[in-house]
């Protein structure tokens, strides 16, 4: 396959709507190159405020008609160079990568100039948008999906794109970018070393105290670790806060940077039980602590005490249903009361399916309508 960039695809875009597709091997045959737009191309003056808005990193996320979509990185600089790079994910291709020359005009039109052609972008509100045949901004329902962001700035198509593809966590820092699907791989790609591992599935560690998740991965070259902390995180390029501050290991090089959790939990924190079956519970019947729940931003694991050991194991979070799975726990002997409340609780909760309320700082967990344990967020 010749490794040729994404953008040769814009030739399509007059046809059927339009999704790209996977390159064949006779790329620049079947994408032949996009004329020049009307209006004469002029470069403008090297003063221009224009240039700055342009130089660095791109991304996002294309529609794909056979394949579950691109990952598009592109990056500009100041010698007018630029490089493409795009993977077509669920397929067993590697990613195409392309570079040339660019220049850009008085009306904040990019042009692209490579081996396959030239190709138009232009700025808009931040942002870059991909351009059609004729020069002009797509105006089908695809319209959302041709448009490139800044790494850490991510429209809600572009979330939602990387969501159905079954991405749970976005993670990108200075030209390098994180994607993880718990139940397939950690991706990780850094363009300053031209690095790009895949992991298997990772194992995930929750840290105590709620502060966040450790993921750790098997590459060709190595572990690939993710600490993932509960700290808001400012992108010092787009400027986005996102609630988490991502530490990367990879390769023998450590990366620091911002990440979200594309499934959002509206159940994240820690939470003191406060009844069970309509009795209130006393904290003087605990040695320690009042029993509670650690669910993290991604609802997949949960952890806590039943009031005496630590407990840990599964939960599924779906629309306003919480449901455990097989709960395991430490063996460590209590006095009485707790032992006993702590026996029960965990027979009460283990592999069930509870309707959930959520009313501010409190969380009620029923079965048929009727309440079973009430709990209250912890400050």
């Amino acid at each position: 396959m010749k490794k040729t960039a994404i953008l040769s695809v814009v030739a399509l875009l007059q046809l059927a709507g339009c999704a790209f597709k996977t390159p064949p091997e006779d790329y620049k045959t079947a994408n032949p190159a996009m004329a020049d737009p009307v209006k004469a191309f002029s470069s403008v003056p090297e003063n221009t405020t224009l240039l700055p808005l342009i130089y660095g990193n791109w991304q996002g996320s294309l529609p794909c008609a056979d394949c579950e979509g691109i990952t598009y990185f592109l990056t500009f600089q100041k010698d007018k160079t630029f490089r493409e790079s795009s993977e077509y994910r669920g397929k067993n291709v590697p990613p195409v990568i392309e570079n040339g020359t660019w220049m850009i005009n008085e009306d904040s039109v990019v042009q692209l100039t490579k081996a396959s052609g030239k190709r138009y972008l232009v700025i808009e509100d931040q942002n870059l948008v991909l351009l059609d045949l004729q020069g002009q901004r797509a105006t089908s329902e695809l319209a959302e999906k041709f448009v490139l962001m800044r790494p850490g700035k991510n429209s809600n198509s572009t979330l939602e794109a990387l969501r159905q593809a079954g991405v749970d966590f976005l993670a990108s820092g200075n030209n390098w970018t994180l994607e993880i699907d718990s139940d397939k791989a950690m991706t990780f790609k850094s363009q300053n070393n031209n690095m790009q591992l895949v992991s298997e599935v990772p194992t995930v560690q929750q840290l105590p105290g709620g502060r966040g998740s450790v993921y750790r991965g098997i590459t060709k070259a190595g572990t690939l670790a993710v600490r993932v902390l509960n700290q808001p995180c400012t992108d010092k390029t787009s400027g986005q806060t996102t609630l988490q501050t991502v530490e990367v290991t990879a390769n023998a090089q450590e990366f620091t940077g911002c990440g979200q959790f594309l499934n959002a939990n509206p159940l994240q924190g820690t939470w003191e039980l406060q009844e069970m079956n309509g009795k209130a519970l006393k904290a003087a019947d605990f040695q320690k602590v009042l029993p509670f729940l650690e669910i993290p931003a991604e609802p997949k694991r949960v952890a806590g005490t039943g009031g005496c050991n630590r407990i840990s194991g599964e939960i599924t979070l779906k629309e306003d249903q919480l449901t455990f799975g097989n709960l395991i726990s430490t063996r460590m002997a209590c006095p009485g009361p707790a032992m006993e409340f702590e026996t029960s609780y965990l027979g009460l909760i283990t592999n069930k399916t509870f309707t959930y309320v959520l009313e501010a700082d409190k969380l009620t967990l029923k079965e048929n309508d009727r309440p079973v344990l009430v709990y209250r967020k912890a400050s």
